[in-house]
């Protein structure tokens, strides 16, 4: 598999600024983010926001439309060299453990304590290992979900590397759907399945949104899980009703806690109800009823 070239544009300022920013840059579709990430500048008292890019973003764009909203506008672009630099990113991370899970690379040697499901993930061209906020969240909301609950029509919108997608089947040892927008997450989640043997519960399908026969054939789903981002989440929030079976759940991740409102609105204007949420850091899960 090569190595995906992107671009990062990173704009630095104060806390309530850059999630602002953040939030903004999420809105802007052309390009689509990948991906977009909030971290403090320890000593600075400021944070920087970068937002990657598959392909090169039209900076004139996104300042106009930061500066007609009244935020900075003042970002460095660069283009990455052509290094997986998801794969790369995991070299120096330790695994990490649930109640139930010890999730890690092949790259680490670590056994999986006594109790703990362990859980393969190569991050390849795809994220989503486990070490994010949104993930740990989400598989902290799974564990405990399913401990009084139990799915048979499940699917994870969004899949990335399969993690939660495959932490839902080792738990339940019940078949699940997993998608995603990029074939390259789809063929890692496939190769992330097979590392850890549960190949024969997974299906999975390059897809956006519901747009896919196959998903709406599938549906509805008693369980789905969406790890994405906040803005898609709103603009998903008609299509989760329509594909949710009555009185099944639906977990919510990749909001900034400065997002949550926007994205529950949407949700409970449509019938949902909210059930829980957990915060972790800056980031929020919600775990929702229909």
């Amino acid at each position: 598999m090569t190595a995906t070239t992107l671009w990062s544009v990173t704009i630095s300022t104060i806390k309530t600024d850059a999630e602002r920013v953040a939030d903004s840059l999420e809105m802007l579709w052309d390009p689509e983010p990948t991906s977009i990430a909030l971290h403090e500048d320890v000593g600075a008292e400021t944070w920087t926001v970068t937002a990657h890019y598959r392909d090169q973003p039209n900076l004139e764009n996104i300042k106009r439309h930061l500066s007609e909203q009244n935020l900075p506008n003042d970002l460095q672009c660069e283009r990455l060299p052509d290094v997986d630099w998801v794969a790369k990113s995991l070299e120096h991370l330790t695994p990490i453990a649930t109640d139930r899970f010890f999730v890690s690379g092949a790259h680490h040697t670590a056994q999986a304590p006594a109790g703990k499901i362990p859980l393969t993930i190569e991050a390849g061209q795809a994220f989503g290992t486990g070490h994010h906020e949104t993930t740990l969240a989400c598989l902290r909301r799974i564990e405990d979900k399913l401990k009084s609950q139990s799915f048979h029509n499940v699917l994870d919108l969004g899949t990335g590397t399969g993690v939660l997608a495959l932490a839902i089947a080792k738990l339940s040892r019940r078949p699940v759907m997993a998608s995603d927008i990029d074939p390259i997450a789809i063929d890692v989640a496939k190769s992330n399945a097979r590392q850890n043997a549960l190949s024969p519960l997974m299906k999975f399908v390059t897809a956006t949104g519901f747009q896919s026969p196959i998903l709406k054939q599938s549906g509805p789903y008693d369980l789905i899980v969406a790890n994405i981002l906040a803005r898609p989440l709103v603009r998903l929030a008609p299509d989760m009703r329509q594909n949710l079976s009555l009185g099944g759940s639906v977990l919510l991740s990749g909001l900034l806690s400065s997002q949550e409102q926007m994205v529950l609105n949407a949700y409970l204007a449509c019938g949902f109800r909210l059930a829980g949420r957990l915060q972790i850091g800056d980031w929020t899960t919600l775990d929702l009823c229909g």
